[in-house]
Order: structure tokens, then C-alpha cells, then sequence
């Protein structure tokens, strides 16, 4: 496979990592090693670069380091939000109408869609359920990657965003699949342990109430007595 560089949508400067704040993803605040430029198997369309592009890389065309773009992939931020708006909206709209699905025969193509699905929808739509009505497509990609070791051909932090779809979910099947993956990444890229613990700790909200009691406001889903005790406690939202 060939080395290509990112390079035909600007990717924002990486914002302040003290403000760091996970998202529903519960992913860990400590830094990974710089990556390498990612492996393309071909040319991009336009619009699978320009997503891949605006996530991955950083200010100098190169895909950046996990510490450089956590802080952008996971802080809250109404710029953040507004940008993915502005950029991606109508692809958005494109992939979940299912214009796009022959991006599923490759591996970019397979993390490009689950990034829109799965992080641009909860950037787009923060706060109502939209955010959450595109998991399920989301998850079927993954699914169907993982089925074709697609996700072997990805490096480690893209493996991790293609697999947070399972992490994701509330069913507690998917949550096992999730935390045996990111045992075995974790187990490969020491650098990336932290998500292992991050993967059981959503396993264990699943295991217990059935749902993430957190989105139950946005759902408009009744929160049991139980789960109005454990949204008081830090970190509940991860």
C-alpha cells in the first residue's frame, strides 16, 4: 500500500489540552505517539479525503499525533460543532441516505463513514436525539469491517475510532466485543491502554442499568431512582 499525505481540506489547530473533556466516547486524557501518514490503498474521492483530512491530520498536512487532536475530537466546543456543520452537513446527509455506500469496500472508506456516522452526528446534532440516530448505521459498518479485517490495515487510532461504534451501543454483546478489542489494541500499542479501562468502564454502566442513563434526558427516556443517584456522581457522562 502506498504512503499519501492528507492534504485537500484544512484541519483546524488542535485547541487547549487543559480544557480536555471527554464526549461519550470515554476515551483516555493521556497522550499516544505520533502516528505515521496513513496507508491508502488508491486514490480518495473527494469527500472521503476531506473527511479523513479534517480529522486526522494536523496544521502541516500529516497525520497528527493523538496528543496533538484529542482535545478537537473530544472536547465539547460550539466551534468545533459549527465547523462540522458548515463542512460536512450535506456529506452527512449523502451517508445516511446511502449514496456512499461502495466507500465500504475499503478501510478508509469504512473509518470515513463511521466518523460521520458516529462523531460528526454527535457534533452536528449535540443535544437531541439525532445525535444518536445514526449508531446503528455506524455500527453495521464496523461490523462489516471487522468481518473483512479491514481494521488490521488501519493504524492504532484509527482502529480505535472505527471501533467506538460497539463501545457505543447499548447492548451488552457489543459491549464485550468492545472491550475484547480494545484489549487486544491495547495489548499491541501500549501507548493506548487507557481505552481498554475506558471500554470497561462503559461496560460495566451497560451491565447495570441496560442504557447510558446519560442520554436518557436528550431520549426522553424516564430515569429510574437509581439512575437519577448515579448522574449525580463525576463522570457519570464520561
Amino acid at each position: 500500500m502506498t504512503q499519501t499525505n492528507y492534504s485537500t481540506a484544512q484541519s483546524p489547530t488542535s485547541p487547549d489540552l487543559s480544557t480536555l473533556k471527554s464526549d461519550d466516547s470515554g476515551l483516555p486524557n493521556q497522550p499516544v505517539s505520533s502516528v505515521e501518514n496513513l496507508p491508502l490503498s488508491h486514490q480518495l474521492p473527494s469527500d472521503l479525503d476531506a473527511i479523513l483530512t479534517f480529522w486526522f491530520c494536523g496544521v502541516d498536512g500529516q497525520v497528527a499525533s493523538y496528543a496533538e487532536r484529542r482535545a478537537f475530537w473530544f472536547n465539547k466546543s460550539s466551534a468545533t460543532d459549527e465547523m462540522i456543520r458548515q463542512r460536512f452537513s450535506r456529506c452527512y446527509e449523502e451517508i445516511v441516505a446511502g449514496n456512499y455506500k461502495p466507500w465500504q469496500s475499503t478501510p478508509e472508506g469504512c473509518l470515513a463513514l463511521v466518523i460521520a456516522l458516529d462523531q460528526f452526528s454527535r457534533n452536528m446534532f449535540r443535544g437531541h436525539p439525532k445525535a444518536f440516530s445514526t449508531d446503528q448505521q455506524a455500527l453495521a459498518i464496523t461490523q462489516r469491517a471487522i468481518a473483512q479485517s479491514f481494521d488490521q490495515e488501519l493504524l492504532p487510532v484509527q482502529r480505535l475510532f472505527l471501533y467506538l461504534p460497539l463501545e457505543h451501543s447499548e447492548r451488552r454483546d457489543h459491549q464485550q466485543q468492545a472491550v475484547a478489542l480494545f484489549q487486544a489494541l491495547a495489548d499491541e500499542h501500549q501507548e493506548l491502554s487507557d481505552v481498554h479501562a475506558y471500554a470497561l468502564k462503559h461496560q460495566a454502566v451497560i451491565e447495570r442499568f441496560g442504557r447510558f442513563p446519560h442520554r436518557n434526558d436528550i431520549l426522553g427516556r424516564t430515569n429510574t431512582p437509581e439512575e437519577i443517584e448515579f448522574l449525580k456522581q463525576p463522570g457519570s457522562s464520561f
